[in-house]
Formats: structure tokens, C-alpha cells, sequence
């Protein structure tokens, strides 16, 4: 078997796609387009479970590299145009191209009056291949190329409907704040190409040591230039993957088509921070304060998203900050060592968050609304679709027998059941145990509030009257079977995809011929086998279930939709005194934990405040009116004087000079290379 030509035929089904309906959608039609896309990604989508199926199944440990050529060769500094394929590649590529193909499909539905939408897969599809070009990535320079199509195509399909001004301030404000974690990124770079001389993994590895005796002066601090490269790696990561300080692009990204929002929060765009992480594992591990941040940054993500997504009124936003929530998770289980737990969690959440997010997007579109406050009882309008929705929520709250509680429960139970210490310092993991059960708590209530809001207590007799009443013959078109057959593969995978894929993750040490090597603990030495389960350790268990318990008392008594109100606070010139005069909890909710606040009118609006004084003051003032006494003065006189000369008018002349120029570099070069 080949390994590495269908690992390119599942690299470039993508790319050709888009390029094929970009240069050829006009002639394809709608039709057309959409055989040539089901074509493409159903083919990769094969090609890539195949692959992975057959080649873990044989429980033993592969790495592959395609080296296609040399791409920058400067002096002893070299750049391979290369991939490799490893376990971390094959399994995050698999997820990518199963999840892009059901989401293509939906685009079918979702955007089929839509006169662009051809231009719209041929984006989605282009963004798709970047994602895979960055998981595929041999070397952090090719990574890069693909971080940054990423960014670039998320910005083009957020604001995909540019004639709304929304998804172009999404767009605008998505690629802002990713641009913070790119430059640490490319920073990252630099520094590895200086004092390592190579961007492969490989070579990065082998001169880790060395890279460690390396130490730079930042003021009065030393500090080491791995340590450094860490912490921009990280930086990168926190930026990509949302998390907190710099989440605030996120719910906005929710703008753009429903489409997009499921593609970029199940497998690419945010989970990108993630899989850096899992890239550079073994470099993380050498810096207990890095491990420790992660753990603290991921739980306090998990927890302040929860609490925004319990609170908001908007479906999709509150998607999408569960989203965050759930990194959080992935975040929390890098920053303890253990990255194959990680990893784990982010192939069960990419599929039952894919499919939540195609269930609510149909259900907007049905009715027309995305305040799931006037979505009470809309259920029985796409019974199936409700379905979907129901078994997506159950996955997400970590409910036994559903995927999203065996990685999850894991990574709570290693929190509880380990006191992490690194050199001497103990994280007190008590405190990350409870946080991270109230996060759990947290899921499960804003969970059970959408299910609740969807559905009615007579939901199946409101099901079989809608059947009964059904007049109309149900058309069956071959677009709506793929997309039922690729819910129904989401739907089995959000249910069963934790059990069967447990041996998986559970028998290999999928990083140890990964970038590092690595003392991260492989899943089979966390498994459920293993556990006690007292009452301590089931504590999050019960924080799940007692999520939608106390959402359930709270609709049965019908109170707090009564007595709920939503506040609307001033903006930052408005005195702190009338502020504390205010509800406190709802207050902070509604005004999103002031981090919008702080970053949006006080960093930003300051920002452009010295811009603007600058512009008034320099360039505006200064400079152009010393430039414009120069240039009647000396400038364009001398100027004029010398470049007269050269302007004949003469076509013949321009023609005959640059033969010239073009034989003087040609016995130049001749001269050097004998030379």
C-alpha cells in the first residue's frame, strides 16, 4: 500500500476542487458544482478512513515523509517542501476531511438560493486544504503557510455577505486578533531558524538540548531562548484557539453562514491552537510555569465561557462560546502532560459539535430566528433535526454512553485524582477539580436550557400531529439524502465515537514519533479500568446531571422566564457608581465579563486616539511641510535635472535598453558561476 500517494490524494482533493469551480463554476452550473464537490470530498473522505483504519489497526507505530523538493535553500539554512504523515496527522486529517464533507453538503441546503454559491464552496474547500496543509506540515515554515491561509480564508468566508455589516466587522475583528498569535508565531519561527538553523521538526528535536543553553537579556530578566520560543508558541495557540483574553473574535465569527461557523469551530481554524500545542508537546514539558499557565488558563476559560454561554440569548453565540469552553478542556489537559487525552477529546467534540451546529443552523433557517427565545416548541417543525440536536447536547454535557463523557470524564478524573507538581510547586489540583465540575456543571445547564426552550412537554404528540396533518408527498432529491447520510455518520460518531475509537488512543503512544519524545502518559494508563470510582471522583458526573435538573426545576416552575432581564449598561464614560448600583451577576454576563470592554473601547479606541494625534501632529504637520519647502527648493529641481535625460519618448530606445540590461546580468551570472 502507498501510503504517501493517498495521503496526496486526500491533500489535493480540496485544492483541486476549489481551483476547478473557480475557474470553471460559471460553465459547471449549480449542479455541476455540487457533483464536483461530492466527488472530491467523498473520495478524500474514503481515502483518509481507510488510511486510518487500516494502518492503526496494525498497532504499530509509522511515520512517513513526502519530501517534494527544496523550497529555500540560504547558505547553510534549508527548507524542505515537506509533509509527514504520523499518527497526529492521519487522525486530525481524518476528522478534517469527514467533518468539511458533511459541512459541504449542508452548504447545499443552507445556501441554495444563494446566487454565489459556487464562489462560497470553492472558499470553503480552499480553506479546507490549508487546514490539511498545516496538520501535514513537516517543518513550522510550512506550518505557518497553512496557519496563515487559514486566517486569510476565515476572514473571506465570515464575511462572505459583505453586503452585511456585521460579518464584515466579524471578519475584520477575526483576523485582528489572530494577527497577535501570528506574530508570535513567526517570531517562534525566526528565533528556531537562528539558533537551530532549520525549521523541521526533526532538526528541532536534536538540537533541543543545545537550544537550552542559549540565554537573552529582556531588561533585567534572563531568560532562556527555548523558554521564549515556548511561550510564543503558546501565545500563538491562545490566539487560534480563542481562549481567554483573546476569545472576543469568536462569537462575532458567528456572522457569517452557518456553514462556516461549524467547519471553523468542530475541526479547523480554532482547533489549530490545539494541535500547535500537540506539535510542540515535548517543548512545553521542559517549562513547569508553562504546563502550570495552561492548566489555569485552560480551566478558567472552560469556566468563564460556560458562564457566557448560559447566559446568552443567541443560539449560535452560545455555541460557539461552549466552543471555547471545551478547548479549555483540550487546554487544561496539555498543561498537565496529557496530550493524548487532548487529543482525544478534540476527535470526539470535532463530530458532535459539527453536528450541533448543522442542526441549529436548519432550525434558524426554518424559522427564521436565532434568539432561542422565540424558539420555544419549534421542535416538532424538523422532528428529525430536533433529533440530531437532542443527541449533539447529550455528547456535549458529557452524558454516560455518549462520546463527549468518556474524554471529558477523563480528563475531570485525572484532575481529581492527581496533585500535579512541578519542582516542588503543587497546583493544588482541589481547586482545578471543582472549577472544572462547576465548568461541567455550566455545560450541562446551558445544554439542557436549549434542549428545553426546543422542545415541549406534548413534543411527540406535537410530532405525530405534524405527521398526520403532512398532506404533501415528502420529495426525497438526492441532496437531501447526502446530507441525512452525513448527519447520521455524525450522529453515530457523537454517540459511539468514544467507545470504538478508545483503542485507538488507547494501545499507542501516538506522539512518541511524533515531533519530541515525550513522558506524556498514554490514555490506557488513565482508563476507565483503572478508576475507583467513589464519590469524589464521580463528582463531575453528578454536576452533569444536576446541570439539567436545575434547568428543568427552573422551566417547571416558570420563573425565571418571568423574571429575567437583560441589562443594558453604559458605555465606558458612565461613572462606576452608577455601575455598582446594578445587579451584579447580570451585569458582568451582559457586558460579557468586561473583556470586551477593556480590549474593544479602551485598548483599541486609545490606540487609534495616539494614531490620529500622530497623523495631526507628524505627518500631517511636520513632515509635510518641511517636504513641501524642499521639494520647490532642491529636490524636484535636481531631480528633474538628471531624469530628463533618460526620457526620450522613443520606443525604440526603452526596447534597446532593456536587451542591455538583460545581456549585462546574463555575463554577470556566466562570470560568477566560472567563477
Amino acid at each position: 500500500m502507498n501510503v504517501s500517494f493517498l495521503y496526496i490524494c486526500i491533500l489535493l482533493s480540496p485544492l483541486l476542487n476549489s481551483i476547478l469551480l473557480g475557474l470553471t463554476g460559471r460553465f459547471l452550473g449549480i449542479r455541476g458544482a455540487k457533483r464536483l464537490t461530492t466527488l472530491f470530498f467523498c473520495t478524500g473522505t474514503f481515502v483518509a478512513w481507510f488510511l486510518l483504519i487500516s494502518i492503526m489497526s496494525a498497532n504499530k507505530l509509522f511515520s512517513y515523509y513526502i519530501n517534494l523538493y527544496t523550497w529555500l535553500l540560504i547558505g547553510d539554512i534549508s527548507c524542505k517542501f515537506e509533509f509527514v504523515i504520523d499518527p497526529l496527522t492521519l487522525i486530525m486529517a481524518t476528522v478534517i476531511m469527514t467533518i468539511s464533507t458533511v459541512v459541504h453538503f449542508f452548504s447545499f441546503e443552507y445556501l441554495e438560493t444563494d446566487p454565489h454559491l459556487i464562489r462560497f464552496l470553492s472558499l470553503l474547500s480552499l480553506f479546507t486544504f490549508f487546514m490539511l496543509f498545516l496538520v501535514s506540515a513537516a517543518n513550522v515554515t510550512l506550518l505557518f503557510f497553512g496557519w496563515e491561509g487559514v486566517g486569510i480564508l476565515s476572514y473571506l468566508l465570515i464575511g462572505f455577505w459583505y453586503n452585511r455589516i456585521p460579518s464584515l466587522k466579524g471578519a475584520i475583528k477575526a483576523v485582528l486578533f489572530n494577527k497577535i498569535g501570528d506574530i508570535a508565531l513567526l517570531f517562534a519561527i525566526g528565533l528556531l531558524i537562528s539558533y537551530c538553523g532549520s525549521s523541521d521538526f526533526g532538526l528541532i528535536k536534536e538540537n533541543l538540548p543545545f537550544l537550552m543553553q542559549y540565554h537573552i537579556n529582556i531588561g533585567n530578566i534572563n531568560i532562556s531562548i527555548a523558554a521564549l520560543i515556548c511561550g510564543l508558541v503558546i501565545i500563538a495557540a491562545i490566539g487560534k484557539s480563542a481562549q481567554l483574553s483573546l476569545h472576543l473574535w469568536l462569537p462575532d465569527a458567528m456572522e457569517g453562514p452557518t456553514p462556516v461557523s461549524a467547519l471553523l469551530h468542530a475541526a479547523t481554524m480554532v482547533t489549530a491552537g490545539v494541535f500547535l500545542l500537540l506539535r510542540f508537546h515535548g517543548l512545553i514539558e521542559l517549562f513547569p510555569a508553562a504546563k502550570i499557565g495552561l492548566m489555569i488558563l485552560g480551566l478558567t476559560t472552560a469556566f468563564a465561557a460556560g458562564i457566557l454561554s448560559a447566559m446568552s440569548t443567541d443560539l449560535k453565540k452560545s455555541i460557539a462560546y461552549s466552543t471555547c469552553s471545551q478547548l479549555g478542556y483540550m487546554f487544561f489537559a496539555c498543561g498537565a502532560g496529557l496530550f493524548t487525552l487532548s487529543l482525544y477529546h478534540l476527535f470526539n467534540h470535532a463530530f458532535y459539535k459539527a453536528l450541533l451546529f448543522i442542526s441549529a443552523g436548519r432550525l434558524i433557517a426554518i424559522t427564521n430566528a436565532q434568539d432561542s427565545r422565540y424558539m420555544a416548541n419549534s421542535g416538532f417543525i424538523l422532528p428529525l433535526n430536533a433529533l440530531y440536536q437532542i443527541i449533539a447536547g447529550l455528547s456535549l454535557a458529557g452524558v454516560p454512553a455518549f462520546s463527549g463523557f468518556y474524554s471529558k470524564e477523563l480528563i475531570l478524573d485525572q484532575i481529581g485524582n492527581s496533585n500535579f507538581q512541578f519542582d516542588g510547586i503543587y497546583t493544588y489540583s482541589v481547586i482545578f477539580f471543582l472549577l472544572g465540575s462547576a465548568s461541567a456543571f455550566l455545560t450541562s445547564y446551558y445544554t439542557g436550557n436549549q434542549l428545553l426552550q426546543l422542545l415541549s412537554e406534548s413534543f411527540v404528540q406535537e410530532v405525530l400531529y405534524f405527521y398526520k396533518s403532512l398532506k404533501k408527498k415528502i420529495e426525497f432529491t438526492a441532496q437531501a439524502i447526502l446530507l441525512e447520510l452525513g448527519l447520521l455518520t455524525l450522529v453515530f460518531a457523537s454517540i459511539f465515537s468514544g467507545s470504538i475509537f478508545y483503542f485507538i488512543f488507547g494501545t499507542l503512544d501516538i506522539f512518541e514519533q511524533s515531533v519530541y519524545t515525550s513522558s506524556s502518559k498514554i490514555l490506557s494508563e488513565v482508563c476507565f479500568a483503572d478508576l475507583e470510582l467513589g464519590f469524589f471522583e464521580t463528582i463531575p458526573l453528578y454536576c452533569s446531571l444536576g446541570g439539567f435538573f436545575y434547568c428543568w426545576l427552573k422551566v417547571k416552575k416558570q420563573k425565571w422566564s418571568h423574571k429575567l432581564k437583560y441589562l443594558r449598561m453604559p458605555r465606558i464614560t458612565s461613572k462606576f457608581a452608577y455601575i455598582i448600583k446594578q445587579p451584579v451577576t447580570f451585569f458582568w454576563v451582559e457586558q460579557k465579563l468586561y473583556f470586551e470592554f477593556w480590549c474593544c473601547e479602551f485598548l483599541i479606541y486609545n490606540t487609534f486616539l495616539v494614531a490620529f494625534y500622530l497623523l495631526q501632529i507628524i505627518e500631517k504637520g511636520f513632515l509635510d511641510y518641511y517636504y513641501t519647502i524642499w521639494s520647490y527648493t532642491k529636490i524636484d529641481k535636481i531631480s528633474s535635472t538628471f531624469l530628463k535625460y533618460t526620457q526620450s519618448g522613443d520606443m525604440r530606445i526603452y526596447i534597446l535598453r532593456v536587451l542591455q540590461s538583460f545581456l549585462i546580468s546574463l555575463v554577470i551570472l556566466i562570470i560568477v558561476a566560472f567563477i
